[in-house]
C-alpha cells in the first residue's frame, strides 16, 4: 500500500469592499498568519490612484505570503479601455492633467498593483502560484 500523504492545510482570508481603507477593524483582522489573502473587489470607491495605494497598505498589514486582488465595479481604472471610454464620455471634456493627477497615467493603477502585489493578470484557464 502506498504511503498516504498528510493533508496540506491552507488558510485563506477573504475581504472585499474596503474602498480605500488603510486598516481593518481589529476584530476582522486575522491574529495569525494566513497562506492567502484574497481581496475580492472594490479596493477603491472612485478608482483613484491614492485609493489603490491605501488598499495596498491595508493588504500589507495582513500576514500572508500570497496576496490576490480582484477588481470590482468601483475599480474601473484597471480596465483601461473602459476607463478611457468613461473619461471620453464626460461632457464638457475633462482636463487631461487633472485626470492624470487623480487616476494616474494610463495603466498606472494596474502597474502599481502588479509591482506591489506581484499581481498576475489572470486569463481563462489554469494559473499556478509559486
Amino acid at each position: 500500500m502506498a504511503d498516504r500523504q498528510r493533508p496540506v492545510k491552507t488558510r485563506f482570508f477573504v475581504i472585499s469592499d474596503t474602498h480605500g481603507l488603510e486598516t481593518l477593524a481589529k476584530d476582522t483582522t486575522p491574529d495569525h498568519q494566513v497562506d492567502v489573502v484574497i481581496h475580492s473587489g472594490d479596493l477603491t470607491t472612485e478608482s483613484k490612484l491614492e485609493e489603490y495605494k491605501a488598499s495596498i497598505r491595508l493588504l500589507h498589514t495582513i500576514n500572508a505570503p500570497l496576496e490576490i486582488a480582484i477588481a470590482g465595479n468601483h475599480d474601473f481604472t484597471m480596465d483601461i479601455p473602459a476607463f478611457q471610454r468613461k473619461v471620453a464620455d464626460v461632457k464638457p471634456p475633462l482636463d487631461p492633467t487633472l485626470v492624470q493627477q487623480t487616476y494616474g497615467y494610463k495603466g498606472e493603477a494596474r502597474n502599481y498593483l502588479t509591482e506591489e502585489l506581484e499581481l498576475l493578470s489572470l486569463t481563462k484557464g489554469l494559473t499556478n502560484f509559486d
